[in-house]
């Protein structure tokens, strides 16, 4: 088990420069990168054997260690003989996907190992193979929810209080504008944009407001 916070961009300005600092040196481009996560593995906590590919949708992983956990915590790659023990700004990143293919490497499955002593915190930022925004229900993205592998291994995903805010307040923002009630929208968007300034559906939907004032105003 371990728990997941999850930021959008723009939400942390320290998990922004580290994610900004790692796609500069290794070439990862910030509209295919999946929101950061802060992991938190707390004492007796571990992840069981996984790759992160999910259908081939995840080209690459990033995995920054944040701290020093005091005993155990490795991240295990037994297919490549490969250990990392978790020591503060140490950092690894793996392709996901055989190359020219849309199958896992099962060269990169991988496990955490349990915690024996103290605490693990890693940021996580997984790599997609369309931009972000082209992929899925935005919605689906900031539930609060809990995800399980097949070997019972489980990850709760949750989000700061602004993301929640921000995204239920763009969400009724969408669904008045689909209602042609541009006042409530503007309301929801004012709201959205209050709590999260940068936030990414709201931009877009007040973008969509104003093209629709635009057209009714000409």
């Amino acid at each position: 088990h371990s728990t997941s916070l999850v930021f959008e961009p723009g939400e942390d300005a320290a998990v922004d420069a580290i994610s900004a600092r790692a796609q500069r040196e290794l070439a990862l481009h910030e509209a295919y990168g999946y929101m950061p996560q802060v992991l938190s593995y707390k004492r007796g906590d571990s992840y069981a054997s996984h790759t992160d590919c999910q259908n081939g949708q995840r080209l690459a992983t990033l995995l920054i260690f944040l701290n020093d956990a005091e005993a155990g915590g490795e991240t295990v790659f037994p297919n490549l003989g490969v250990n990392i023990t978790p020591r503060a700004g140490r950092a690894a990143v793996w392709a996901n996907r055989v190359d020219g293919s849309g199958e896992c490497d099962e060269r990169f499955r991988h496990s955490a190992a349990p915690v024996v002593q103290g605490e693990k915190r890693v940021l996580q930022r997984w790599y997609l193979s369309l931009p972000v925004d082209s992929i899925g229900e935005p919605a689906l993205r900031y539930q609060h929810h809990v995800a399980c592998e097949p070997l019972h291994s489980c990850r709760e995903y949750v989000h700061t209080s602004a993301s929640q805010t921000a995204m239920s307040s763009a969400l009724a923002a969408q669904r008045a504008l689909a209602a042609a009630d541009r006042a409530a929208a503007a309301a929801a968007l004012k709201t959205a944009l209050r709590a999260q300034p940068n936030h990414a559906l709201s931009l877009v939907l007040l973008s969509d407001l104003l093209r629709r004032v635009g057209h009714e105003t000409t």
